[in-house]
């Protein structure tokens, strides 16, 4: 997934929220509930171009999630970061 150099990680996954439709009045609680699932919300107010590949893997695999999807369809998602328990749970989810 390219992502946007310019912009922090929280502005980026509520920028995809809002093109997929997710709710307002939930949009807000559901992005740190993912940044805390893939272990990047101390990092939200980083650029992009701030984080390393395997956090910018996450981002993908949060940003993947943003509205919910039934399955989701990764190509070589965990190239490149530490493989973690939460973020195996998050793609059996």
């Amino acid at each position: 997934m390219g992502t946007l150099v310019a912009d922090s990680l929280r502005t980026i996954l509520l920028f995809i929220a809002r093109i997929k439709g997710v709710p307002q009045h939930i949009m807000d609680s559901h992005i740190d509930s993912l940044l805390k699932t893939v272990r990047l919300f101390d990092e939200r107010d980083k650029l992009t171009s701030q984080l390393s590949q395997g956090m910018r893997k996450k981002l993908a695999i949060a940003a993947a999630r943003v509205h919910s999807p039934k399955i989701v369809f990764l190509d070589e998602a965990l190239n490149g970061i530490h493989l973690e328990e939460r973020v195996l749970s998050l793609l059996k989810d």
